[in-house]
């Protein structure tokens, strides 16, 4: 029955193919993550662990800042392009938007190095780290690059290639330097060493590869591409919201190293990273689903659309819902696996898990409206959401501690879940939560 439908059913068929090469690699970068987490719990503890995570936090941000959106709006271009058959001016895109990203992000990396001393006060308490700072600076362009290149990797549908580049790849050579470092004698600074070493190398290697994947220039073709103006004008909202949608989820690491002390930190960021397994089918599906939204729009074939949504969110409860019964069973169990004291972070966890599970039986909510031109109305879901996460992190942190900041990261997560579900429901007529085929008459 299902091959038949599969072979019924390019789309399905794409999604299951495509899926499935994802979720393998992702699910393989997942184990490589954990066990890379274990190694800095059992090198340098809790504290090394919310050391390194702060850091990652800040780089993170920095980094969405810095791609303008653009490492989101690209796969949509691209589309675009493949749709109306103009795939010979996707080099030029490519490269245009890169030179931009480079420079924005060289800006914001020398005014973080600059800034340094009083970053790693307000982060840490102290100047004395202010040398952690400068190499978090010297890795924001080539993370920049990285994420760039694989997302561009995403919009070719050269899932392979986007799969090596995204999932794993970064924790393996940095893993490989921390351990040089580590028996070298080095301390806890040559984790972030180790990281920088790794965003260099892979973002050399990506471009590479990419260039070798893009379509060729057709010089001959008189077609019309996107205006300067028009690329900015479409991608804007896009920043904000993935802007915001980062600082929505990493409040919480920000805002704990700023009231407890870095154990605490170490503590939520593994929970964190535990319940965010719930997130692992979403992530690899959107690899393949993130274009294939954009194709099928482009098209206006929205029954098609409709259905491919359906079958995505489906695919991604069945797959994510034993996970989240491990993760409700045994909460301490897989805490305990990095040592005795993160089982201190198991409420949290279940909270933080359930958040998670919402979001995958939701779909695709935020991506789906960035790929039919909605991204308006996902960046004014996301910034109200964000607004009502830091309110709650403010108040709940300093009653509850970690916990606090997990029911204030869980319940902005079902909100803009909720909203997105209801803005698709009220702008294509369907909900995309898999069992309930509710259709307004449109």
């Amino acid at each position: 029955m299902l091959r038949k439908k599969l072979n019924n059913d390019i789309d399905l068929k794409e999604l299951f193919k495509g899926g499935a090469i994802a979720l393998f690699f992702k699910v393989l970068g997942v184990v490589v993550g954990y066990f890379f987490l274990w190694i800095m719990a059992q090198y340098y503890g809790t504290e090394g662990v919310g050391v390194f995570q702060t850091l990652w936090t800040l780089l993170m941000i920095l980094a969405v800042i810095s791609k303008m959106g653009f490492d989101t709006s690209i796969v949509k271009f691209m589309g675009a392009y493949k749709e109306s058959h103009k795939s010979g001016l996707i080099a030029g895109l490519f490269h245009k938007i890169q030179k931009w990203l480079f420079i924005i992000a060289a800006l914001f990396a020398l005014l973080l190095a600059a800034l340094s001393e009083p970053v790693s006060k307000l982060l840490f308490e102290t100047s004395t780290k202010s040398n952690y700072i400068i190499f978090t600076a010297l890795s924001l362009i080539p993370l920049v690059m990285l994420n760039y290149h694989a997302e561009s990797l995403k919009g070719l549908k050269k899932i392979l290639s986007f799969s090596l580049f995204q999932n794993g790849s970064i924790y393996i050579i940095t893993f490989l330097f921390i351990v040089v470092f580590y028996y070298q004698g080095y301390g806890l600074e040559s984790t972030i060493w180790s990281l920088c070493i790794a965003l260099v190398t892979l973002s050399i290697i990506s471009y590479f590869d990419l260039r070798n994947k893009l379509p060729k220039s057709d010089l001959t073709n008189k077609a019309q591409g996107y205006t300067s103006k028009q690329l900015i004008n479409w991608t804007l909202p896009m920043l904000f919201s993935n802007s915001l949608f980062l600082l929505m989820n990493w409040t919480d690491t920000i805002m704990l190293s700023a009231f407890l002390p870095e154990t605490n930190v170490g503590i939520y960021a593994t929970a964190l990273k535990i319940a965010a397994l719930n997130s692992v089918i979403l992530v690899a599906i959107n690899s393949i689903a993130m274009p294939k939204f954009a194709e099928l729009f482009e098209r206006n074939e929205m029954g098609k659309f409709r259905r491919f949504v359906k079958h995505s969110t489906l695919l991604m409860f069945l797959t994510s819902l034993p996970i989240l019964i491990a993760i409700l069973l045994f909460p301490s169990f897989l805490l305990g696996i990095f040592g005795e004291d993160f089982t201190a972070g198991r409420t949290a966890l279940l909270i933080l898990a359930i958040g998670q599970f919402f979001s995958t039986i939701s779909g695709s909510v935020i991506n789906i409206l960035n790929m039919s031109n909605r991204q308006k109305t996902a960046r004014n879901i996301i910034a109200l959401c964000t607004f009502i996460n830091v309110l709650l992190n403010l108040i709940l942190i300093p009653l509850y501690g970690i916990n606090g900041a997990a029911i204030a990261t869980a319940t902005s997560t079902i909100l803009w879940n909720l909203a997105s579900v209801l803005a698709i429901y009220r702008i294509f007529g369907f909900l995309t939560y898999p069992f309930i085929n509710v259709n307004k008459t449109r």
